[in-house]
């Protein structure tokens, strides 16, 4: 978020007030019921308040990066049923994607229970979430991949993005030990044979909270991983498919189209997942996600999404 400038403060110290003032004047959470959050004493939660109103993110409203716009967020919970929505406003797509890591950061915080499942899915937009957590110590909380790892770069892989968030917010990860896509469903079979595999698939369709990606069909990253290859983009198009949700293809209605892609990717049922996860929360930026987003809001399956303003704008008008 953008740093106050009437006095130098540390990014850590800016994400803690932040967060504070978040959880207290957002989410309604009390001084106690934060610190007990956060593992601090009530004291250093009154400090943080102040230090919000002294740097003036906090004056008649929260005015933080991630703090969201009531009116938009309003309108999206009305139109689209959904428990929550948090709208960043920012310029850059770069600073779309941290701002929208930190509201996602910051929600996930608001809702923790001492013994939850996370389950993730991977990619810049989790990256980004996952490095905005505050440092917390939640042992009982276990956080597994969504997916198997997709494409090369090692900083976005779901199994070290679990660790680094498990590492943030001090709970167990439990990685997910096998590719993203393999050659059919003979090879996934043999995979699911593994009892580690098995374990972290089943806490994935168990989990307590679910963090969504959604992607718009052929999307770059889709392309430059090469999980799909042109021949089932194509046959995609022609089911109707306009894009996924944590890599399983949805039509406009949000319903899964029947395609041998998914014979491919090693996953849990993500029905189950939805249907068992407390609150399925869905981070997504940038106007060409419109159209699967609505896919997934009238397909039901998100509690929760944090977009920005311009993609939120676009989800209210959409007929």
């Amino acid at each position: 978020m953008a740093r106050p400038k009437s006095e130098t403060i540390s990014d850590e110290m800016l994400g803690k007030v932040s967060l504070a003032a978040e959880l207290y004047y957002i989410y309604g959470m009390n001084q106690n019921a934060i610190a007990e959050q956060l593992g601090v004493s009530r004291v250093w939660i009154s400090r943080l308040l102040k230090k919000a109103e002294e740097l003036g993110i906090v004056r008649i409203e929260v005015n933080t990066t991630s703090a969201g716009a009531k009116e938009l967020e309003k309108q999206l919970v009305d139109k689209y049923g959904l428990k929550s929505a948090k709208i960043i406003q920012a310029e850059s797509s770069d600073l779309r994607l941290a701002y929208s890591g930190q509201a996602a950061a910051n929600y996930i915080t608001s809702i923790l229970r001492p013994h939850d499942t996370i389950s993730i899915f991977w990619g810049k937009t989790i990256a980004a979430m996952v490095q905005q957590f505050v440092p917390l110590d939640f042992p009982g909380v276990t956080v597994v991949p969504l997916v198997g790892g997709i494409g090369t770069d090692a900083s976005l892989l779901s199994n070290q993005l679990a660790y680094q968030m498990a590492n943030r917010i001090g709970a167990t990860c439990h990685p997910l030990n096998a590719p993203g896509y393999v050659a059919g469903k003979k090879e996934k079979m043999l995979l699911l044979n593994d009892p580690s595999i098995q374990e972290a698939i089943r806490l994935s369709e168990h989990a307590d909270i679910a963090v969504f990606g959604v992607g718009y069909l052929r999307n770059k990253t889709q392309q430059i991983t090469g999980c799909t290859t042109e021949e089932e983009f194509a046959a995609l198009e022609k089911v109707g498919a306009v894009g996924d949700i944590a890599l399983h293809f949805v039509d406009a209605q949000g319903k899964l189209v029947d395609h041998p892609v998914a014979d491919r990717l090693v996953s849990g049922d993500i029905c189950l997942t939805r249907k068992n996860a407390r609150e399925a929360i869905g981070v997504a930026v940038g106007t060409e996600k419109t159209k699967i987003l609505h896919a997934a809001l009238v397909g039901g399956w998100l509690d929760v999404l944090i977009t920005d303003n311009e993609t939120a704008r676009l989800l209210i008008d959409y007929k």
